[in-house]
């Protein structure tokens, strides 16, 4: 680069800061909000097994078929592959594809102790899989050793323990090896331990629901032999399942180990290693053929889908990044696009101020390529100055994604190498391509008077259109999301929030008395001081399981369910919610676990105000029939609660209740109703009253909290767990309402630098309507005018572009259609900013005193 170029470049800045400092500041704050949406999604999306992941698949297969209704956040939708396999299915192919290796697996949970050194237990997230899991997969081993194959044929009863377990309970990692440990009350011996290892994301097991909690959250602490935890399946092998078929085809879910060994229910994962193209396209023969003889033996009346998927296919196919990330950094790379289409007119503005000096170049002998070289230079060194600004606010928007963004997800935020010299080429390459029209232009050496007017005025003016058409189409949908989150966000749960205290409690193993187990704890509890009400009611926001449809009966018309809530008698007062017709559940109609999780139904069941107008508009539910469209079973609407959030996800608050004490497996969630003020006293003694009636077993404080990803004590206040589950939408609403005031500003920028230049082209006009009589607010009142007409027409092209843009987004991502008035906030908005941008310079060129005319002459 030219030494002599760098130091006019250098001068020529320092001659007209502000607008320079103008130019930096779109630069900079379009690379900070492009490059730090784009390192989220980065490390979102990358490859959590780049060594192996070109030879590591999930065989799948649709076992639910078309009538599989897609309701809350599934990973899996109608006529398409499952997340989940089946036992029998993911026996099957494991036993018949051939593949080098392969395991099936689940996730669950169980309650560990031990005696020795000193008595220890608590709860921590477990996977049930086979030898080759460990090879396939690369699990990093700290001490001891892997079970064999043969292990896993004799069902051996070892297990493999993460480290932070192991100092947990043996305070080393060398001390866990050959010691035993208790897993659901039974006996196995430690032989191994792994480090530190979670993949993000967890690609092995996403989760059935598109939570990223479940992709990017509790790392698995425990693994064990799958015939070995088989064995201690009880009810329910205590991790997510799908059941839908299971209770299409037998009126309910499995309620045994052996139904769970023989249904429909989804609940494994089956992954193959495959490591060469002729063997992915064998085992890919050999699915489709699998698919075909289950349809041909009558199991299926319609050609399952199958499915075998990389790794990378695997994540994009079941959406480990939740779609609204992806929108957002579509969003911001737009913002970038408008604020390079800003730094245009701003530079315009800069080398137009200079048109003096570059025509005397000119006349003195300078070539145009010379001058055009050395224009290029100065943006160059502009767009240096932009990328460092714009490294700046990266790393500050990385610091506020770390305060805002979920545990799981803040834990991803990183500035890597290859981050910041994205961002540098991106700027000075960014703003030198948007810097070449009004260089080459500059170069000409033309001056202001006899430039074409009419040319000059006129890419202005596109520019200025052209701005404000992105401004309207992306502030308008970016807009949309940030209330769709934050409507979201605050949904009302329809419980007394600020009076509930929820407790999760695990048992070594299921329990034949858990009735009366949990009776007695209810009765201590009710007694502490300061406990208003107990009750096993579970979580608001969490489902015992999610919902399907329901309606009046097996013809309908029905309604989408969002979630389904066992409760027992006492849980309506406990939670605090209304009803508004018909009564609650009696103690004698309550059973145990739910229809979904093993109970008997008593034949009644008590919906929201949202389901009953659903199925019965006259108003009237109460005593009325209810079916659910999968399950062979006659209930009847016992009453009517006014609201009530039993799934974050469900917008329409549509919750039916069973009456069943909600146990799942080994593990209940007890919620207190207390006084606000005292709740922090009341959960202390709470837990230690029920350490003191069961010692052995977990009382909360473990690596699996209740629904959510972040430890607590034993105890978890229900404003504390909405937030924690508001926290990723809530997060997303802040990040969106702020990208949108830095692209109101820097439209506000561009439109300010394309003003200033409209009236240096037109100072000579503008001081012979001075010397003629024309009054400073007859200048300012045309140029407002002129820049309405020039906006109007950009609102318009934006009206259009938003549209547009938000039919792809619809049809893209999934995002609700654009409602009218919130497109016409948008442009109103942009209307009254470009005004107010358009005022300064307005102002500043109705004070040109007439003589600037003649000096122009």
């Amino acid at each position: 680069m030219n030494p002599y170029y760098l130091q006019l470049a250098w001068q020529n800045i320092r001659r007209t800061p502000w607008l320079v400092a103008l130019v930096v500041l779109a630069v900079g704050v379009g690379i900070g909000a492009s490059m730090t949406t784009w390192s989220l999604l980065r490390a979102m999306t990358r490859d959590p097994i780049a060594q192996k992941s070109d030879v590591l698949f999930a065989p799948r297969l649709d076992t639910h078929g078309p009538a599989h209704p897609a309701t809350g956040p599934s990973r899996s939708r109608p006529g398409k592959p499952s997340a989940q396999l089946s036992y029998p299915d993911a026996v099957a192919l494991r036993d018949g594809g051939g593949a080098v290796r392969q395991a099936i697996m689940y996730g669950t949970t169980y309650v560990v102790s031990t005696t020795v050194p000193v008595p220890r237990s608590r709860r921590v997230s477990a996977r049930a899989t086979e030898a080759d899991f460990f090879a396939m997969f690369d699990v990093p081993k700290a001490a001891g050793r892997y079970w064999s194959r043969q292990e896993d044929r004799d069902g051996s009863r070892v297990v493999v323990i993460a480290a932070p377990v192991a100092l947990d309970l043996f305070g080393s990692i060398d001390a866990a090896i050959g010691r035993e440990i208790l897993v659901a009350g039974r006996t196995f011996e430690v032989i191994g331990v792994t480090r530190e290892w979670m993949p993000r994301p967890r690609f092995y097991d996403l989760g059935i629901f598109a939570y990223t909690g479940s992709a990017y959250g509790t790392a698995d602490s425990l693994f064990l032999p799958l015939d070995a935890a088989l064995e201690l399946i009880e009810t329910t092998p205590g991790g997510d399942h799908d059941c839908f078929r299971a209770t299409e085809n037998e009126g309910r879910g499995a309620r045994k180990r052996s139904e769970w060994l023989g249904s429909e229910c989804r609940w494994t994962h089956l992954w193959v290693e495959l490591p060469t193209r002729a063997e992915v396209q064998r085992y890919r023969s050999f699915l489709e053929g699998y698919a075909s003889a289950q349809k041909a033996s009558g199991r299926f009346d319609w050609q399952p889908a199958t499915g075998l998927y990389s790794v990378r296919e695997w994540l994009v196919a079941f959406h480990a990044v939740p779609d609204e990330y992806r929108i957002v950094t579509v969003l911001a790379f737009s913002f970038l696009v408008l604020c390079l289409v800003n730094a245009i007119g701003l530079l315009a503005a800069n080398f137009r101020r200079r048109a003096g000096e570059l025509s005397l170049r000119r006349a003195l002998g300078a070539a145009r390529g010379n001058l055009f070289a050395q224009c290029l230079t100065e943006v160059g060194l502009i767009g240096l100055m932009g990328a460092a600004l714009g490294l700046g606010l990266t790393a500050l928007g990385m610091a506020l994604q770390r305060r805002l963004l979920s545990p799981e997800l803040a834990a991803l935020t990183s500035a890597p190498a290859g981050l910041v010299l994205v961002a540098v080429l991106l700027a000075v390459v960014g703003t030198l391509l948007a810097g070449m029209v009004p260089a080459w232009v500059a170069s000409a050496g033309r001056t202001v008077r006899h430039e074409g007017r009419p040319a000059g005025i006129r890419a202005g003016n596109i520019l200025v259109v052209v701005q404000v058409a992105v401004t309207v189409a992306i502030l308008s949908n970016g807009l949309l999301l940030a209330v769709q989150k934050l409507e979201a966000a605050r949904r009302p749960t329809g419980v007394d929030e600020d009076a509930l205290l929820m407790i999760t409690v695990s048992w070594p193993r299921e329990l034949a008395d858990i009735r009366a187990r949990i009776d007695q704890d209810m009765a201590a509890l009710n007694e502490i001081p300061g406990v208003q009400l107990a009750s096993p009611g579970g979580v608001p926001m969490l489902p015992n399981f999610a919902g399907g449809l329901g309606g009046a009966g097996p013809e309908g018309p029905f309604v989408t369910i969002g979630a389904v809530k066992s409760a027992d008698e006492r849980a309506v007062d406990a939670w605090g919610i209304r009803m508004v017709e018909g009564r609650w559940f009696h103690r004698e109609e309550i059973g145990v676990g739910g229809v979904a999780d093993g109970g008997e139904p008593s034949g009644v069941i008590v919906v929201t105000k949202a389901v009953a107008d659903g199925i019965y508009p006259d108003g009237v539910a109460a005593g009325k029939p209810f079916h659910f469209s999968n399950i062979d079973m006659r209930l009847t609407i016992v009453g009517v609660v006014e609201n009530f959030l039993g799934m974050y996800s469900d917008s329409g608050g549509s919750t039916v209740f069973l009456p069943a004490i909600p146990v799942y497996g080994n593990n209940a969630t007890y919620v207190l109703r207390a006084d606000p003020r005292h709740l922090e006293q009341v959960g202390e003694l709470a837990v230690a009253k029920l350490r003191e009636i069961d010692p052995q077993r977990a009382v909360g404080g473990s690596d699996v909290p209740l629904g959510v990803d972040e430890r607590h004590s034993g105890v978890v206040p229900f404003h504390v767990v909405r937030r924690q589950l508001t926290h990723g939408d809530r997060s997303l609403a802040r990040t969106l309402v702020g990208t949108c005031a830095l692209l109101l500003l820097v439209t506000a920028l561009g439109i300010i630098g394309v003003t200033i230049n409209r009236v240096i082209q037109r100072r000579h006009d503008i001081g012979i309507r001075r010397a003629v009589g024309a009054r400073r607010t007859d200048i300012l009142a045309g140029i407002q005018a002129e820049n309405l007409k020039i906006v109007g027409a950009g609102v318009l092209l934006g009206i259009v572009l938003a549209l547009a843009l938000n039919q792809w987004l619809v049809r893209r991502f999934e995002m609700l259609l654009l409602d009218p008035a919130m497109l016409a906030s948008g442009a109103v908005i942009v209307v009254l900013l470009a005004q107010a941008a358009a005022l300064w310079p307005a102002v500043h060129a109705a004070r040109f005193p007439p003589a600037t005319a003649s000096r122009a002459a």
